[in-house]
């Protein structure tokens, strides 16, 4: 018997709603940019839910997309997670609202209302909240019996992120031709038992959203847009949801451009990749087992298609971790830089850590969430910053028999997380973090007892 897709089988539902903002808004997220407004709509931005539970009686697990970069302020992250936990009569741990990560969407923070195209923010925020509700109580109106099976590939669009400048001696931030990148590329296909159709898919993939860069004038969703179009094209309109991976460390071949067509070329080299894997899936419900030797010229082993029980456990859980601090300084202190200084990519930078530091404060009271949602043989870790992609390969290895997903930036948003060996090589991902030497390997550790957790599996050995 071939190993079998994990698979899952439950009730699921899909919904989506438009998001896009009006064009004149603020969006200014790169300190190199030269202009605070966004003067067009590339492509349009959406949230898209998914609401799944095993059975009638059960509560939902409910899986979001969400076009957005991050949530510099915490108080912006629960205004819209908060009502939805309380409407639904749920845990935390079973909404994941995942950002697609994109540079190139503005912000619905209050305070950026009085900034140039604020006077769009207020109502744009009021789209979101919309959008986000809509989506999920479409999600849980279309719940019906389905199979949501995942498929394991590789994508050419990721490259590791640590450029070493040979003139100046430093590592930047931006495509190294010569790094090793995590290419994995994993894709799910929800599947009605009615009549098989396709209700949904689902991409995850490790790749900075970064495109286009501090000269692009546009709304964007960036190489996620075209990602979408290819995959929808492809199953009658069925929704993709992008599930955006630990990409710390790893970004498009091509990045920080101008041009939104650079964006669409790279959602098609992820698409087209992602359409193979979609092909590559047994038809739900099915595996390949060994079925008669054939006499030929040699005996050949004939393999044929069967059914067989798809597992139907789902649950979700958090793990609250004490993770080490960076010895940052004061808000005050930043205060008195940001008065100090007219540059504006260090005065970013400076208000970048000051946002770090409010979010600290204010999110990490009970420690540091690692977070988990089992389905069937599959599981999606999330957490709310920016890991290496050391993480999803190390949890891989550790677990080979199950389907793994790592989402970054998954109900909220915090900084890198660079593993032991990355510390003191004056690279921006290292100098940043919000998390001292070993937050990422102890992320590791939570995680992997997070799954044998849900998955009821042994210890580790010391």
């Amino acid at each position: 018997m071939f190993e079998a897709d994990p698979s899952f089988r439950g009730l699921i539902g899909v919904g989506r709603a438009d998001m896009t903002p009006h064009a004149g808004i603020y969006s200014h997220n790169w300190g190199s940019s030269t202009h605070p407004t966004a003067n067009s709509i590339h492509r349009p931005l959406y949230v898209t839910a998914l609401c799944i539970r095993p059975d009638a009686q059960d509560r939902p697990l409910v899986l979001v997309s969400m076009d957005y970069c991050w949530f510099p302020s915490y108080h912006v992250l629960q205004s819209l997670r908060h009502p939805v936990l309380e409407r639904l009569g749920i845990e935390d741990h079973r909404f994941l609202l995942v950002l697609t990560h994109s540079h190139a969407v503005p912000h619905i923070d209050a305070e950026l209302e009085s900034k140039p195209g604020g006077e769009h923010v207020a109502a744009y925020r009021a789209k979101v909240t919309r959008a986000l509700n809509a989506a999920i109580d479409q999600a849980l109106l279309s719940a019906q019996p389905a199979i949501l099976s995942w498929g394991k590939g590789s994508a050419s669009l990721v490259r590791t992120r640590d450029f070493h400048d040979a003139e100046s001696g430093r590592i930047l931030c931006g495509p190294n031709p010569d790094g090793v990148p995590d290419s994995t590329l994993m894709v799910g296909r929800v599947t009605a038992e009615a009549d098989g159709a396709v209700l949904a898919t689902l991409v995850n993939y490790a790749c900075h959203p970064v495109s286009l860069g501090g000269g692009n004038r546009s709304v964007s969703p960036d190489y996620v847009g075209a990602l979408r179009e290819l995959m929808e094209g492809h199953t009658r309109g069925a929704p993709c949801l992008f599930l955006h991976g630990p990409s710390g460390n790893q970004t498009p071949r091509d990045s920080y451009s101008n041009d939104p067509a650079v964006a669409d070329r790279n959602g098609e080299v992820l698409g087209f990749a992602a359409l193979s894997v979609l092909s590559a899936l047994l038809p739900p419900g099915e595996r390949l087992e060994f079925a008669r030797t054939e006499r030929s010229g040699t005996d050949l082993a004939v393999w044929e298609r069967r059914a067989y029980r798809v597992d139907d456990a789902a649950s979700s859980s958090v793990s609250r971790l004490q993770l080490p601090r960076r010895d940052w300084p004061h808000i005050a202190e930043i205060d008195a830089m940001l008065c100090q200084t007219s540059d504006e990519p260090t005065r970013v930078r400076l208000m970048r850590k000051k946002q770090y530091m409010m979010n600290l404060q204010e999110g990490l009271g009970a420690g540091f969430p690692v977070w988990a949602m089992r389905l069937g043989r599959s599981i999606i870790i999330g957490t709310p910053a920016e890991p290496f992609s050391d993480l999803q390969s190390e949890l891989r290895r550790r677990f080979p028999g199950l389907a793994i997903l790592v989402t970054n930036d998954t109900n909220g948003s915090f900084n890198y997380l660079p593993p032991r060996h990355y510390f003191g090589n004056g690279a921006y991902e290292q100098d940043c973090t919000d998390f001292a030497v070993g937050a990422l390997e102890q992320v590791i550790e939570g995680a992997s007892n997070l799954i044998r957790e849900l998955f009821q599996l042994p210890a580790a050995s010391a």
